[in-house]
This record gives structure tokens, sequence and C-alpha cells, in this order.
């Protein structure tokens, strides 16, 4: 059954993905995968405040469940909060450095906090475990995009 919420989740199937949580909840009412795969359910329905306190419970239970704290940064930025998300998604990342979606995630942060050459920063490092990624290729050309041009508004100022 955990299979197959895997697979629902990936593919953003809110109908399916809570059928399988159902099942799961039967099963393993305590698992911290039944927890993950509810927040996953919740928060692709958009009931992020519902989704935020099941993947907590999925920490709580495994702390090394980087896609628990990855989910729980995502969340905390649909919410916009900033800080707070950055703080997952750096646990994220300290728990599986050599992930790109790690790197990803932290330089969507930054730019949106407008933090930009900490997010081109962090968009290299996901070109460089993942030289494909459009997201991050797309990302580190913003954030270098708005660095110049502060640097152009900075110097018309000093003029």
């Amino acid at each position: 059954m955990q299979e197959l919420a895997a697979i629902f989740s990936d593919l953003g199937d809110a109908n399916r993905l809570a059928d399988s949580v159902r099942r799961l909840i039967e099963l393993q009412p305590d698992a911290s995968t039944t927890q993950y795969y509810g927040a996953v359910s919740q928060f692709l329905t958009g009931h992020l405040e519902a989704a935020l306190v099941l993947a907590r419970k999925a920490v709580s239970t495994d702390h090394a469940y980087v896609a628990a704290h990855t989910l729980i940064g995502s969340i905390y930025g649909n919410l916009g909060r900033q800080e707070e998300a950055r703080t997952a998604f750096q646990s994220a990342l300290q728990l599986d450095p050599r992930k790109s979606t790690g790197y990803l995630n932290m330089g969507l942060v930054e730019l949106a906090s407008g933090n930009r050459t900490t997010a081109a920063d962090d968009f290299v490092e996901a070109l460089l475990l993942d030289p494909g990624s459009a997201v991050a290729r797309a990302g580190l050309a913003q954030a270098r995009s708005e660095v110049e041009a502060g640097r152009s508004e900075k110097l018309k100022t000093q003029k």
C-alpha cells in the first residue's frame, strides 16, 4: 500500500492518494510513512495547516525522514513563512546533502527572501548535482539577473 501511496503522491493524484492513506491508516496508523502520505494528501488539496500537523508527526516519529522535512519546508513556503521554510529545508539538506532538490529548495527560499547571491550559490550546487535541472538553471539565471540589476541601480545612485 505504501508503494501505491508513493506513486499517487508523485503523480499528484489527490483522490487516489487519499484512498491509499485511508488504507495505510487501517494497516499502520502510527507509522511515519502513514503520517507523511497523509500530509501530502492534505497538501495537495490545499489544507496546509492539517498537512503541517501530519508532516510534523512524521518527523517526530522518524527524525531522519528527509521527504517529511522537505514537505514541511514546502508547506511553510506556501504559507509565506520563509524562515521556517529555510530551517526545514536546511534540516533536509543536513540529512541528505547529495540531493539536488535540497539546494534547489534553498535557492527558491533565498530568492523569495531577496537573498540573490545566496540563492545563486544554492542553484549552482543544485546544478552540480543535477546538471539537467531546468528549474535550477532558471533560478540561477533569475538570481544573477537580479544581482546585476541591483548593481546597476547601486551605480546609478552613486553618481
